[in-house]
């Protein structure tokens, strides 16, 4: 779940969350957040490092599954 719906304020961002979290499980071959036993730590997860991510990491992984399609 993207951190912008834990807010209840979120625009078209939430897919692209979404289609990286999709895009991750192709290339992981596991499920997002797999390590974590519970929803609350999943949403500490997911919040905590909201801002975190980098550009470059979203252009690199769409790169990746371009070039795969």
């Amino acid at each position: 779940m993207a951190p912008e719906l834990y807010e209840e304020e979120y625009n078209e961002l939430v897919d692209i969350y979404a289609f990286g979290m999709c895009l991750l499980e192709l290339v992981t071959f596991e499920y997002p957040y797999v390590e974590c036993s519970n929803a609350a730590q999943i949403y500490k997860k997911v919040t905590s490092v909201r801002h975190q991510a980098s550009p470059l990491l979203f252009i690199c992984c769409a790169f990746f599954f371009l070039q795969h399609l």
